[in-house]
């Protein structure tokens, strides 16, 4: 505890303008509470020990000091909360992608050990670069309002090992922007660039293979 008086609160940041977090379980408040200034503890030497932030119970008057930068995990926007999967791709587990585009589609199989691109003997790094590139893909922006009036312009389906499928579409909106969405969230469309996640995601043949 730092301080009883109400009088101090502005000075801790932890006033009627701070952030407030209510906690709900079953529809029962478990928790009320505000969160105000952060800052660092000094260790010996005067180097940096820790962190704090200066915290307040909602209906009560003391101040007290805890561990750690805890605002930072309540002071964001709407999306910051938001599932961004795109894709998650286990190089190991692929047998085949097959790449849909208007005019240069082409297939991408494991036979044996070799990875082939239209029965080209495929770059053996840059297979691996790709797969890096997909094995964990985020995408941050949303576009939530989009309805697809067609058919994806661009569209890869991977099979696994085990026959399952994943898949990945995307609709041009402009010659840089795009909405892309994937079964890993189906119903979910998020914002890409040409320069971005389509560049990343939907390759052509001689990224593979030259």
């Amino acid at each position: 505890m730092v301080t009883r008086k109400k009088e101090k609160w502005e000075t801790f940041e932890v006033g009627e303008s701070s952030t407030r977090v209510s906690v709900f379980a079953d529809g029962k408040k478990q928790a009320d509470f505000r969160v105000g200034k952060t800052g660092f503890s000094q260790g010996q030497g005067q180097g940096i020990s820790g962190t704090y932030t200066y915290i307040r119970l909602t209906d009560e008057e003391e101040v007290y000091s805890t561990e750690g930068f805890i605002g930072s995990h309540f002071n964001r926007s709407f999306n910051d909360w938001r599932d961004k999967t795109f894709l998650r791709v286990n190089k190991d587990e692929v047998a085949k992608i097959e790449f849909t585009y208007p005019d240069s589609s082409f297939v991408l199989e494991k036979r044996d050990s070799l990875w082939l691109a239209d029965n080209q003997t495929a770059n053996t790094p840059k297979v691996d670069g790709y797969f890096n590139t997909i094995r964990f893909k985020n995408i941050n922006e949303f576009e939530d309002d989009y309805v697809p009036s067609g058919a994806p312009l661009l569209q890869f389906s991977i099979t696994k090992s085990d026959g399952t499928m994943v898949t990945a579409r995307a609709w041009p909106k402009t010659e840089e922007d795009w909405v892309l969405t994937s079964s890993f969230q189906e119903g979910v469309f998020f914002a890409g660039k040409t320069s971005g996640a389509i560049k990343d995601v939907f390759i052509g043949k001689l990224q593979l293979t030259d």
